[in-house]
């Protein structure tokens, strides 16, 4: 299948389109898009609805947006943000952000 970039206002390439593929199907969402040397190159986040797969769009937000939107958001690199002690950053966002994260559903729910 051919792939498609498209450039946000910035020039950077953000969203790769990967057409009516197969993995258009549900469930696809967090999967990797690999290039042909292995190298992870964007996440599968969403895919439009159509009767056929060969008439969805598969879509993928690519590593260097979501850099650049660690960086922006948070200081700190993809890189970055991956290495070190992973059990530990486990154990920090089970204590802090799932606590918010979770409270707000909850506040939704109950609403």
């Amino acid at each position: 299948e051919k792939l498609v970039f498209e450039e946000s206002r910035s020039g950077n390439v953000d969203i790769i389109s990967l057409g009516g593929v197969i993995v258009a199907q549900k469930g696809s969402s967090g999967g990797a898009v690999v290039a042909e040397s292995g190298k992870l190159v964007a996440i599968i986040v969403t895919s439009t609805e159509a009767p056929q797969t060969s008439e969805r769009d598969l879509r993928a937000i690519t590593l260097s947006h979501i850099n650049r939107n660690l960086i922006a958001d948070k200081n700190v690199s993809l890189s970055s943000f991956l290495g070190g002690n992973l059990s530990q950053k486990a154990e920090e966002f089970r204590s802090g952000e799932f606590t918010r994260l979770a409270a707000l559903i909850t506040d939704a729910l109950v609403d």
